[in-house]
Order: C-alpha cells, then structure tokens, then sequence
C-alpha cells in the first residue's frame, strides 16, 4: 500500500476556548486556502478570530445542530469590524474529542440562524 506524501501542517492558532471546554487549532493550510480566499471580509481577521475564541462567551453565541451535527460547532459574534456589509462573524469548529477542537472555517454573517440550532452547553 503507498502511503501519500503531505506537507506537514503549520498551526496558525491554538487557544484554550473557555465556552467549549476545549483547545481550538487553526492550521495555516485551512486559513490560507481555504476562509481567507473564500472569505475576503475575515482575510486579515486572524487575531480577532483568535481573540473571539480565547475569550469568555459575554455576548459571543454558541450553537449547535444537536440532531445533524451535534459535532459542529458555530460561534457568533457581533462584529462591527465587518459592518455595514454583515453584522456577525461565524466561527465553525468540528469537536474532535474531549480536548480538541478544529477550527474548518469563518465568515461574516447578516444574522444566527433561528432554525434547528440550539445552545451549545460545552459538552
């Protein structure tokens, strides 16, 4: 059997998140190819995503499709670094354990979506 040959994965963020109960990781790979050029408006946000996540939940939500995907986090802030186009930004994290969380993407948002989404507990 080949084993295919990947470049190693260069952290960009890794904070202790105090609502999920676990350490975020953001990897360089994912911020790069992935939100910064899908997602213009959070291009240069690293250090505001990295200060959402590191800090008490105050008027940060967090919720979950317990149903669906009760492993898929999404984290909504008011942004007002993102006005006048969006008013949040989401932060999307996959839970991995009981420890780890990675962080899969990020994006300004006109609004939390009130369906199938309920509090996320920490658990």
């Amino acid at each position: 059997m080949e084993e295919s040959i990947k470049s190693p994965r260069f952290i960009l963020i890794q904070v202790s998140c105090p609502y999920l109960h676990r350490t975020v990781t953001l990897f360089d790979d994912v911020w790069r190819h992935k939100i910064s050029k899908e997602h213009k408006e959070v291009r240069d946000r690293a250090d505001l995503v990295k200060k959402i996540l590191e800090s008490p939940l105050d008027d940060t939500i967090a919720v979950c499709q317990k149903q669906r995907e009760p492993s898929r986090i999404a984290i909504f802030k008011k942004c007002p670094h993102l006005l006048p186009y969006y008013n949040y930004i989401k932060i999307t994290v996959k839970l991995i354990n009981e420890k780890e969380a990675r962080m899969t993407s990020c994006y300004g948002q006109d609004n939390v979506p009130g369906f199938d989404m309920e509090a996320y507990d920490g658990r």
